[in-house]
């Protein structure tokens, strides 16, 4: 029996049902059929030659250009000025549910106190941060806080950051404290420095009431009260505090006399935060002019 060799490609018309379809028998590959063929390194079909897909239009293998992205979070910075934020502890957070929306999503668990994580490698395109803090047991601390669509490029680090505030969270019955050393005039000018002799504290919250517990500072001032004796720093008592408060936003209001006369006085938006180890707001009482553009004391 003779052998017959034919050096060319074999095709069939193949009738389907009334549709048509093409069988190749041998010869060179067809680029975009989503089989890998003949001399082809890959094809990808309709995403051959797609930016990101690693295929050209060619098929042959193309270079992926990727982009990154730094997703990260932060606690209360924002809340007054000032204010460098609170411990994760004192929140009771045991992770973060993150969810990045984009070309590649992402869905996942970050575990204890991690606030900032890098997702390398990804497809350009325009994304968005979802993120909710959760407790030890997954329950959510935190409403799902949502970053603005950004479109990432390639090559250059894109950063996708949340800073949550207080009214982010769910849960509202964190406890703190407030500590203020008060400076007046300028800083490091002690009440004794400047002549004052007496010194009235008010304390607001948030809506403008009147706080009415705890009565006391921490050195026997009446809160909300007339004035007292004036408070001076020295080497055992460092700061003047008043607390246990609610957590939340508080204008505290400090007033100093001299010869019976108001010298001195200003209003601090001032923040109490989770807690029994408070920051201590470092306070300037301004110079109280009557005449001038200082307003009414507190």
């Amino acid at each position: 029996m003779t052998k017959h060799a034919y050096p060319f490609a074999l095709m069939a018309l193949v009738v389907l049902g009334g549709g048509v379809a093409w069988l190749h028998c041998g010869g060179s590959a067809v680029c975009g059929d989503m089989k890998v063929e003949g001399d082809e390194q890959c094809d990808k079909g309709t995403d051959n030659g797609v930016d990101g897909s690693g295929c050209s239009s060619q098929c042959k293998f193309a270079n992926i250009e990727v982009a990154s992205i730094q997703v990260s979070y932060s606690k209360l910075l924002a809340e007054v000025p000032g204010f460098d934020g609170v411990a994760c502890n004192e929140l009771g957070i045991g992770g973060a549910h993150v969810v990045l929306v984009g070309p590649q999503p992402v869905d996942e668990q970050w575990m204890g106190c991690m606030q900032s994580k890098m997702y390398a490698n990804v497809a350009p395109g325009t994304y968005l941060a979802k993120i909710t803090l959760v407790d030890a047991t997954g329950a959510a601390l935190t409403n799902e806080v949502v970053t603005a669509m950004t479109d990432v490029k390639k090559g250059p680090i894109t950063n996708l950051s949340i800073n949550f505030k207080q009214a982010d969270f769910v849960k509202q019955d964190y406890v703190g404290q407030l500590d203020w050393n008060p400076s007046w005039g300028m800083a490091d000018k002690k009440c004794t420095d400047v002549g004052l002799t007496m010194e009235q504290v008010t304390l607001k919250n948030a809506s403008g009431a009147p706080v009415a517990t705890p009565t006391m500072t921490s050195d026997g001032l009446k809160v909300n009260g007339p004035f007292g004796g004036c408070f001076s720093k020295d080497a055992t008592t460092l700061f003047q505090r008043i607390g246990p408060l609610p957590w939340g936003h508080y204008t505290l209001g400090l007033v100093g006399k001299a010869m019976g006369s108001v010298s001195f006085c200003k209003s601090f938006e001032v923040f109490v935060a989770p807690g029994p180890s408070p920051m201590t707001y470092e306070l300037i009482v301004d110079a109280y002019d009557p005449n001038g553009d200082a307003g009414v004391c507190p």
